[in-house]
């Protein structure tokens, strides 16, 4: 039965380009987009010829990063700042890859205006696993990754970078696992960030319907949010109708099931919940949230659950729906031009200064 189970991942995993993918480097990746883009990518990474990666106090570790700065990047001005989180087993590269080239023909077309852009390195390891671990960015048992955002990325960013310090001018994006990071790391740190804008994330962690399954779509007649956890082969993701998915695949990194506290843990990081846990009012936030509603980890439900709590709270989130959606690459680059015009709006007037 493991077998089957492992054989199915792989085939799922070969055969859709899922947003839940293998990190595989291409060392020839950076210097073939760098060569097309009107800005330049800065590489503070392992993935090249040199070590440039940026050390974590928090960690105990290198990590990397790329920096994009935007054409006629002037040392001396201050610019707005969008950080791009990546999704659940995938790395910094995802950046380079299809996110950088769509951002950086709207900051020269002048759609954008000039910015820098960071994608930092979210996974936990680079070591080749059926599903290689994500981080999302929080603090858990695998690691102080919050602390490595906000102290170690963040610090590094402002350290280097001439930022301008309003929180309208400061933006997070980023699909699935980074989608579900912007909204986490946006609302408990609204001090900071203004705009966040996730991509197909999952948003309501403790979600279950009335019969106490993850994968039930959602109505708004039932609210009530999971407290067991205790069930690690919960299915929570589905391709083809039978390559299953489970919690512990995606969770077990991060928190022990065994642990009575745990539905208090995830609680504190759960972006609906967190909404109540920071008195967000409406208009403190900037939010744009893209999901699909083929979405194979049921994460539409979860987007839903999620603006239901937010409108019974008076809060407004821009929402960008594709009823044909799935939770793949193909999903996410259809909705980066849309996400691409949302911040335009939320950028406009900032200008480098």
């Amino acid at each position: 039965m493991h077998f089957i189970r492992a054989s199915a991942l792989v085939f799922m995993l070969v055969l859709t380009p899922t947003l839940l993918a293998f990190k595989l480097t291409n060392p020839f990746l950076y210097n073939r987009v760098n060569r097309n883009l009107h800005g330049t990518i800065v590489d503070y990474t392992n993935n090249s010829r040199m070590d440039n990666r940026i050390w974590s106090e928090s960690l105990c570790e290198k990590r990397d990063l790329y920096v994009y700065l935007p054409p006629n990047y002037d040392s001396g001005k201050a610019y707005p700042l969008l950080i791009w989180l990546h999704g659940f087993s995938q790395d910094e590269n995802v950046f380079v890859d299809y996110v950088v080239k769509p951002f950086d023909c709207a900051i020269a077309s002048g759609k954008l205006p000039p910015m820098i852009i960071a994608a930092p390195d979210g996974s936990l390891n680079k070591k080749l696993r059926l599903i290689p671990p994500g981080s999302f960015f929080i603090n858990s048992k695998a690691g102080n990754y919050e602390d490595y955002f906000m102290k170690d990325v963040l610090g590094f960013l402002t350290k280097n970078y001439l930022i301008r310090p309003e929180r309208e001018a400061h933006g997070l994006a980023g699909t699935s696992m980074g989608g579900a990071a912007s909204y986490h790391l946006g609302i408990k740190h609204n001090q900071f960030f203004k705009n966040i804008a996730g991509i197909s994330p999952p948003l309501n962690l403790r979600y279950m319907d009335n019969k106490g399954s993850y994968m039930g779509k959602f109505n708004s007649a039932f609210t009530e949010l999971r407290s067991d956890f205790s069930k690690s082969n919960m299915t929570v993701g589905k391709f083809f109708g039978f390559f299953l998915v489970k919690a512990k695949d995606i969770q077990a990194d991060l928190f022990n099931f065994k642990d009575p506290n745990i539905a208090t843990e995830i609680a504190a990081v759960n972006p609906t919940e967190m909404l109540d846990f920071y008195n967000i009012k409406n208009g403190m936030l900037n939010m744009y949230l893209a999901y699909g509603r083929k979405d194979e980890f049921n994460l539409d439900a979860q987007a839903e659950s999620f603006l239901h709590h937010a409108q019974t709270k008076g809060i407004h989130v821009d929402v960008d729906y594709d009823p044909h959606g799935r939770h793949n690459t193909a999903t996410a680059k259809r909705f980066i031009p849309n996400m691409i015009d949302w911040f335009a709006i939320q950028f406009k007037g900032m200008e480098p200064k």
